[in-house]
């Protein structure tokens, strides 16, 4: 997840908010992923203090992820186990294994809350780990992807295998590439204003 959005206003009108809840629904609709969709994850946490959302918030600005600012984040360590086979002058690619880890890191409150508080927590870290996931299962569809796109992959006139590794490289390149700016977008609309994240954000902060 990016950058937490701008100081949300504790002060927004029912009307305002009711606006920016149908913009959610229409611009940041979200399919959780299923188990089947997920790699394997490693789930970590950082402690924020605060007994209301505003004080939560703000921990979690000072705390989060990357030196603050993130509410959760999701990193990935992928790597490929490549096998070559040069074969009358060309250089097949026998296979290419993925090596793929996944972290996630959430915020946990140090301090028990209150129901009312611990209710509106609860809805909002099911939103954030419903973004995250979503991060985890874009992960593996760009490894499933990437995977397919080397399938096959050979190059003639090519006895030390050095043009098949180079573009077996540039195809892996392509496919980290394309996942990055997809993640992006995917960030940007869930934190714009009237985006899912962002309203999960405003409703945590703004007391009732």
């Amino acid at each position: 997840m990016p950058l937490l959005p701008p100081m949300i206003s504790r002060h927004r009108t029912i009307a305002r908010l009711a606006k920016a809840m149908a913009a959610a629904l229409s611009l940041a609709i979200v399919t959780p992923a299923s188990a089947q969709d997920l790699p394997p994850i490693l789930e970590k946490t950082y402690s924020i203090a605060g007994s209301t959302g505003l004080e939560l918030y703000q921990s979690i600005s000072s705390n989060g992820p990357n030196g603050g600012g993130h509410v959760a984040q999701t990193k990935f360590k992928l790597t490929w186990k490549r096998l070559f086979d040069e074969r009358g002058g060309s250089c097949y690619l026998v296979h290419a294994k993925p090596q793929l880890s996944v972290t996630q890191t959430y915020p946990k409150p140090k301090s028990q809350l209150s129901p009312d508080m611990q209710r509106r927590w609860n809805k909002f870290m099911a939103a954030a780990r419903q973004h995250e996931q979503t991060h985890a299962r874009m992960i593996a569809e760009m490894v499933r992807t990437t995977e397919a796109s080397l399938a096959g992959s050979f190059e003639a006139n090519d006895r030390t295998c050095a043009k098949v590794k180079k573009s077996v490289a540039a195809k892996i390149d392509q496919g980290y590439q394309a996942h990055r700016e997809r993640s992006r977008t995917f960030d940007k609309q869930e934190l714009s204003f009237g985006g899912r994240m962002f309203v999960v954000l405003e409703n945590l902060v703004n007391e009732r």
